[in-house]
């Protein structure tokens, strides 16, 4: 018997379902035979119901729906499906009176379209906008895809936004607003795992023809029969993924009421006699979720959802490679306090792009978005696998502007990714890299080179191009695509005036499109230093210091000069930092220690926010900055003005005009850079190495 209710949410049911331009559409029309959603029936009118016009409202790619009902004793179900039948083309009805049980149900749901991909679908499910076309697009993406599961409230390892748990829905969302922030957040990691879970399962046609069907004598009435699946999938050479761009709600338990705890028992005890290891890697799974990084940033969004979202006026995504100076000042531009403003460090390794998340002030998370090919340090052309994971970096995280601060590790697929979703992108200069992939103007041997800034130049780039594994010939390519993205930026920056007229030697179009804006320096937080007296105790002793990572073109080979010129007892020299020269880095030394002739003291390496304390604590007077290449910005100048220390630099780039025009120190002519440096540390008295 059927109650006004029921006839009326059945007459609503039917009207949707022949409304769905899916279902009412000639199959001759598909270019592919559509996926069928089968769903099997056992009683639960309301849930049934719930779920049907689900899938008729919410279902937006091309499929097929089967509809079986399994011995349903509530009346109401035969009356549903006797009014869906023929409620749309599409749309195929199987009534049986008699139960066989669940595995046969869902088997014989199979045969109804042997050539289709199917999608189990339980019917105490909710479906949400898009989960069909997310969970077949990803079916399609490569060929030895068995079966694709999404995410969901109530389904262990795929369950959100706590997994394993039986989740109600956050506060404040219902069933599609809660998918809606899961598709827009979602990582896509499409992770393998050892089962897909039955809930919502699509499985394609090529595995079931490859594996077979579920095992209905091993697994009766239902639960585990997926699972067995997919295990003989794994050994056939398929695999199982989580779609976790996709979300259908579960409420669990609803055609199996209370049997299901006793099925659930018994169907694991033979599933573990048939696959002895399945256990063991569902527990490796549970405990290092490959779904770990989603659910942390999930949590946050949840969290983060709770504020206004006015309240964030901007959203920026500073791009760069790991290390230096560069990402020192990216990570300080990230930590403003400015409460509207969330910003995301991402650095690329090459084969993964790692995303800290920073607000007022604070790093919140971090996030890793893994890429398909590794991508290397002079790499600019265009890389489908980057571009993809960078277009969910800014989708995921909802960037509304893009600061590119070094290509290194990148592609210059920045700028479509941008463009696509209508964002801009600026660009600060911290080195010559959009110049020349040798990014330090120097050639192999250390030497200034100046093929790449001048096309007439006498010399050549063939040996600095052929040092990096590329041929002449690739420097014109390699600049025209510079250049290019150059110009699409809404903003060029540059950190120091001398930067623009190099870059604008080789870019001259460029020139007017670059502010000069210098670095800002986070001092120490114990305030301003005080200079040690250079006599003490009646005796006259000068202490000179090197910091930072002291490669070639850090001035390397300048400090041994200095070492082997100096012969004054009363100096020495120190080196804290790290450097490819093994003599300069041994063991720590005492004062009394001496390399090419020099007391030398090798401190070792040191933290930013520690080295300021150092150099005052070990008494140090001069400071000596060695590049000797134009440097965009120094660090290390900043660091030793903070200590009180004045800085001995060569007259180049960024390091020698901002000691000249803040009288910081003395600059050296960079063509005898060690010479003129030496004349400073040896002067008559120490006293008067400081005037």
């Amino acid at each position: 018997m059927t109650d006004d209710r029921a006839r009326a949410r059945i007459a609503a049911v039917r009207d949707a379902i022949a409304a769905n331009p899916f279902l009412r559409s000639p199959l001759a029309t598909a270019s592919r035979p559509p996926v069928d959603v089968i769903v099997p029936i056992h009683d639960a009118f309301d849930d049934t119901v719930d779920c049907l016009a689900s899938v008729a409202v919410k279902t937006d790619a091309p499929f097929r729906l089967a509809l079986i009902n399994d011995g349903s004793r509530d009346p109401r179900v035969p009356a549903l499906l006797a009014a869906l039948d023929g409620a749309a083309p599409n749309v195929v009805v199987v009534d049986r009176p008699d139960n066989h049980g669940f595995v046969r149900t869902v088997n014989e749901g199979f045969r109804l379209g042997p050539a289709s991909d199917v999608v189990i679908l339980n019917s105490d499910t909710v479906v949400t906008p898009g989960w069909l076309a997310r969970m077949t697009a990803l079916a399609a993406s490569r060929s030895d895809i068995a079966t694709v599961t999404p995410l969901t409230n109530n389904g262990t390892i795929c369950s959100v936004p706590s997994p394993l748990e039986d989740n109600a829905l956050p506060e404040g969302y219902d069933v599609d607003r809660f998918a809606a922030l899961i598709a827009s957040v979602s990582l896509e990691i499409f992770p393998e795992v050892p089962t897909g879970v039955g809930f919502c399962m699509l499985i394609t046609r090529r595995a079931l023809d490859a594996v077979g069907d579920f095992d209905a004598r091993a697994f009766g009435d239902g639960y585990g029969e997926e699972n067995d699946f997919c295990q003989r999938a794994i050994e056939a050479g398929f695999v199982n993924l989580i779609a976790d761009n996709a979300f259908v709600y579960h409420k669990g338990r609803g055609s199996f009421g209370p049997r299901g705890d006793d099925l659930l028992a018994r169907n694991l005890a033979t599933l573990a006699a048939r696959h002895p290891r399945y256990h063991a890697d569902v527990a490796r799974v549970c405990a290092a979720h490959p779904l770990r990084p989603f659910h942390e940033y999930l949590g946050h969004a949840l969290a983060a959802r709770l504020e206004s979202r006015q309240s964030v006026r901007a959203r920026v995504l500073h791009m760069l490679h790991h290390g230096g100076g560069t990402e020192k000042h990216a990570r300080d531009l990230a930590a403003t306090d400015d409460p509207g403003v969330r910003n995301y460090v991402l650095v690329s390794h090459g084969h993964a792009l790692d995303v800290d998340e920073y607000h007022a002030g604070r790093r919140l998370r971090s996030l890793r978005f893994p890429l398909r090919a590794a991508i290397g340090p002079y790499a600019p052309a265009p890389e489908a696998g980057y571009r993809d994971a960078l277009a969910t970096v800014c989708r995921t995280l909802e960037i509304d502007l893009v600061h590119v601060h070094h290509l290194m590790h990148h592609t210059l697929d920045i700028a479509s990714v941008a463009a696509a979703r209508g964002i801009p992108y600026v660009m600060t200069l911290h080195d010559y890299y959009t110049v020349c992939p040798s990014y330090t103007l120097l050639d192999p041997d250390g030497r200034p080179c100046g093929a790449c800034l001048d096309p007439g130049h006498r010399g050549t780039p063939e040996s600095c191009l052929k040092a990096l594994g590329q041929p002449a010939s690739y420097l014109h390519d390699y600049q025209q695509a510079m250049a290019a993205f150059l110009r699409g930026a809404a903003r060029l920056f540059v950190p120091n005036i001398r930067v623009r007229d190099i870059v604008s030697a080789r870019y001259p179009e460029l020139r007017d499109t670059m502010t000069v804006i210098e670095h800002g320096h986070r001092p120490a937080p114990d305030g301003p230093r005080a200079r040690r007296p250079i006599e003490r105790d009646g005796r006259a002793r000068l202490d000179v210091a090197v910091i930072g990572a002291l490669d070639v073109h850090k001035g390397s080979s300048v400090l041994r000069d200095l070492l082997r010129a100096n012969r004054r007892r009363e100096t020495t020299f120190h080196l804290y930092g790290t450097a490819p020269d093994p003599d300069l880095t041994p063991a720590e030394r005492d004062r009394g220690g001496r390399l090419d002739g020099s007391h030398f003291v090798y401190h070792g390496p040191y933290e930013s926010t520690e080295i300021v304390r150092r150099l005052v604590a070990d008494g140090i007077h001069v400071g000596l900055q060695l590049a000797v290449w134009p440097e965009t910005f120094s660090y290390t100048v900043s660091e030793f003005v903070e200590a009180g220390i004045p800085v001995i630099a060569a007259d180049l780039g960024a390091q020698g005009e901002r000691i000249r025009r803040c009288r910081l120190g003395w600059t050296a002519r960079s063509g005898r850079c060690g010479g003129d440096m030496g004349k400073r540390t040896k002067r008559s008295s120490p006293a008067e190495a400081l005037r």
